[in-house]
């Protein structure tokens, strides 16, 4: 059985290139920040609440929101059905969830969509690539689609995910 980098090798993408693009992974690689700014309301709320409460419900609404993306990028990328082998491209387009806190007023929440290390040949679909031989092979983009598609959806979905937590436990703490 060829090892992955024999394979990738073989179809023509040299080896410097290969080390350069190995961060394509949830370790790394391309990434979008969003910095979701205006929600002055449900910022002051929020605040409001205890700690444990608030953060549980940015870290719900965050994931939530992250798993739009991840939906959308799973839908968009190209499936081979013949692959026997190894890890299908859509199944290796994960989500992953950070968090850090300095109290509620300095909590954050990090929700990222990237590719397991098994699919890191997703970036060279993704961008595209030149052979050896200079035949270019058209890029079949479907991380950044996904988020251009959803990005309105996902601050939608994290608004309406705080504001639900922010009353269901305004409800339990006037019980």
């Amino acid at each position: 059985m060829s090892s992955i980098a024999d394979i990738v090798s073989s179809i023509g993408i040299p080896s410097e290139l290969q080390r350069q693009l190995g961060g394509s992974h949830l370790a790394g690689g391309n990434t979008v920040t969003v910095r979701v700014q205006g929600l002055a309301e449900l910022e002051a709320a929020l605040n409001q609440l205890p700690e444990k409460v608030a953060k549980k419900s940015m870290l719900d609404s965050m994931k939530a929101a992250t798993k739009v993306f991840q939906q959308r990028a799973i839908e968009l990328a190209p499936y081979d059905p013949e692959k026997k082998e190894g890890m299908h491209l859509v199944d290796g387009i994960r989500m992953e969830m950070r968090t850090g806190s300095h109290g509620v007023k300095g909590s954050w929440v990090h929700g990222k969509v990237g590719l397991h290390p098994q699919v890191f040949y997703g970036r060279f679909i993704e961008f595209g690539w030149t052979t050896p031989e200079g035949t270019k092979v058209p890029m079949q983009p479907f991380m950044r689609p996904a988020f251009d598609g959803e990005k309105y959806r996902a601050i939608a979905v994290i608004s309406q995910g705080l504001e639900a937590g922010i009353q269901a436990a305004a409800k339990e703490l006037h019980r």
